[in-house]
């Protein structure tokens, strides 16, 4: 049995940026927004919880904030979530949506019908901020594995996915996911925070590959860079 150092906290974090083309709308960065953590995450990370804002901007007043529509905040839930998995709102009051499974189409459905929704005159409604706060990470070890919180040990929730394992949390609330993630929409710049919590994915060698691999996917797309 191995122990895998865990905290609340991020251990290791990533950050990745973009700035938004000159002649580039803002649709169009969000929509490279989301393929970008796509691609960061993909065959590792999955989301059992992603919560995104929507505000109104004001597209001639560099996209200053103006407002928020009725139904700002959004949560997409999977529907059946392994025991003992908490999955909160990323935004308090959000409006709820359980799916079979989540995956990059289904927030791009909903986000779209988000920004739909009218603005006042002069103004639009975009996203601004996304998260995920619940995630299956890929096992890069078959090892069994107990998690160290600040010299307490606690049992993980794991599944079986296709034949491969993955770890979905703690089973109390002594640590965190194994990783959270967060863009954001700045207009004139969009970005990617990825937070690893557990050190199974930071200090073992297979699951740093399966974390360095997803940024090389996220640089070799146009315009990213990496910051953190």
């Amino acid at each position: 049995m191995r122990e895998v150092y865990a905290s609340d906290q991020a251990l290791f974090q990533v950050g990745l940026e973009r700035g938004t083309g000159e002649h580039e709308n803002d649709r169009t960065a969000v929509a490279e927004l989301l393929s970008a953590v796509d691609a960061l995450t993909q065959g590792w990370l999955h989301p059992f919880g992603v919560g995104f804002q929507l505000v109104y901007a004001d597209p001639n007043e560099h996209f200053e904030e103006v407002g928020r529509p009725p139904a700002p905040h959004h949560f997409l839930r999977e529907a059946k979530i392994p025991e003992h998995v908490l999955v909160r709102e990323a935004f308090s009051n959000s409006v709820i949506e359980e799916l079979p499974s989540i995956d990059t189409d289904a927030v791009r459905r909903t986000i779209a019908r988000g920004v739909e929704q009218p603005a006042p005159p002069g103004a639009v409604t975009t996203l601004s901020e996304l998260k995920w706060t619940a995630v299956r990470t890929l096992a890069p070890t078959v090892e069994p594995i107990t998690l160290d919180v600040a010299g307490r040990s606690a049992s993980t929730v794991s599944q079986f996915v296709d034949g491969q394992l993955w770890y979905c949390g703690p089973t109390s609330g002594v640590a965190g996911p194994p990783a959270r993630l967060r863009a954001v929409n700045d207009h004139f710049v969009t970005s990617i925070q990825l937070e690893i919590l557990w050190d199974l994915w930071i200090g073992n060698a297979d699951g740093r590959r399966l974390l360095e691999a997803g940024v090389s996917r996220v640089l070799a797309r146009p315009g990213w860079e990496r910051t953190a």
